[in-house]
């Protein structure tokens, strides 16, 4: 066995031998959302927590108890998903709606398929509250939406010039390059909002009516890679007709919004906000043409500058929109010259930007941020990581 395989098991052997004694004082060794720090808390409690968000959020469906003696619900689920998936593919691609390369981009290995599971994690930064985390990796309709997502987010960003970031260092990154291009001025304003709530509760009915009003306004047959409107929206409808889980050897349904671990949930969920509140997509559109306005994403959270009143901005962001006869608010995470994000923070001072190292005081004094999408058993890509983020 080679070392990084023998550390591996070491360090598997060693959270086993950790968890042993917690079963048996019935309880439970949780990691935070977003970070490595781990939290031990009262099985009951926990379980209570998240049946009780389950419960609040409103958008998963019971299906039925998986008997494990007798036929498994959940694998027949599994081979319907399948069978669906792979019919329509073949039907597309039958029809020259999808190359061979699309095609074979959507496809996945039968071998490997597994249904969804959900399990609950704790916000890094608000004690004894639960957050669902969707594992849809090996999920049948995986390949479809990684697909989609990198299309509907080339489109967005040539709408809007939103980037996606990874992290902090890229945020500091982004910033200073938009200093050094001149267009920070004094007057400007840094602000983050947070869209989660849209990513849980949209309409799958209105979404498909967004997705399809958005490709019709800003489609072209380049930037769709040569798809047609139908074929997107059969796709993403495909996508969103087939969220069945397991949770607790039970099965169940999402029904509203899109999984927090598929790809295509926060592009969806963008879709979904500026057709629900054109004029802020408007706006955000007029301030990076003529004016080159910053605009990132990390996860679920937006943050473009801005350099028109804050007024302005607060009534943008304030707009209630209506989900299902249900008001829903953009969540409004700062608005300043100042932005904390992950453990930096960017600042200006009279049209000077500066940075530092951040910790936010609502978290875990020994909490740290995944500072790679490589897992800590790789250790030269960790290490690589931290020195970048140390300089």
């Amino acid at each position: 066995m080679d070392s990084m395989g023998s550390i591996s098991e070491q360090h598997t052997k060693k959270i086993l031998s950790m968890l042993h004694p917690l079963t048996e004082e019935d309880t439970v060794l949780r990691a935070s959302y977003q970070g490595y720090s781990l939290r031990i808390y009262s099985t009951s409690d926990f379980q209570r927590q998240s049946s009780q968000c389950m419960k609040q959020m409103g958008i998963y469906t019971f299906i039925q108890k998986i008997n494990r003696t007798k036929s498994k619900i959940d694998q027949i689920c599994l081979k319907n998903i399948v069978k669906e998936v792979r019919t329509i593919l073949d039907d597309l691609f039958c029809s020259h709606c999808l190359t061979l390369q699309q095609y074979k981009q959507m496809q996945f290995n039968r071998a490997d398929v597994k249904l969804n599971s959900l399990h609950f994690v704790l916000a890094a930064n608000e004690n004894n509250i639960v957050r669902p985390i969707m594992t849809c990796k090996d999920g049948p309709t995986m390949g479809i939406a990684r697909y989609l997502r990198d299309l509907l987010w080339s489109i967005f960003h040539q709408l809007t010039g939103c980037l996606t970031l990874s992290n902090g260092a890229n945020l500091v990154q982004a910033f200073e390059l938009y200093s050094e291009k001149g267009y920070l001025q004094s007057t400007n304003l840094f602000t983050s909002f947070n869209i989660n709530e849209f990513c849980n509760k949209f309409s799958h009915q209105v979404m498909i009516k967004a997705l399809e009003h958005f490709l019709r306004t800003y489609g072209t047959e380049d930037n769709m890679h040569g798809l047609t409107i139908d074929t997107i929206i059969k796709l993403v409808s495909l996508v969103l007709q087939n969220q069945f889980f397991v949770y607790q050897d039970k099965l169940y349904e999402q029904t509203m919004g899109s999984a927090s671990g598929l790809p295509l949930t926060i592009p969806l969920a963008c879709i979904y906000i500026f057709y629900c509140q054109p004029t802020l997509l408007t706006a955000l559109i007029v301030q990076q043409e003529n004016q080159n306005e910053l605009f990132g994403i990390f996860q679920d959270d937006l943050f473009p500058t801005w350099n028109k009143s804050e007024d302005e901005l607060r009534v943008l962001l304030d707009m209630p929109m209506m989900v299902d006869e249900q008001h829903i608010q953009i969540t409004t995470l700062s608005i300043g010259t100042t932005f904390p994000f992950g453990d930096v923070v960017v600042y200006h001072a009279h049209g000077i930007l500066h940075s530092k190292i951040y910790h936010d005081p609502r978290t875990d004094q020994y909490q740290l941020r995944n500072k790679c999408k490589h897992g800590t058993s790789q250790s030269a890509r960790l290490l690589h990581a931290r020195l970048i983020h140390a300089v």
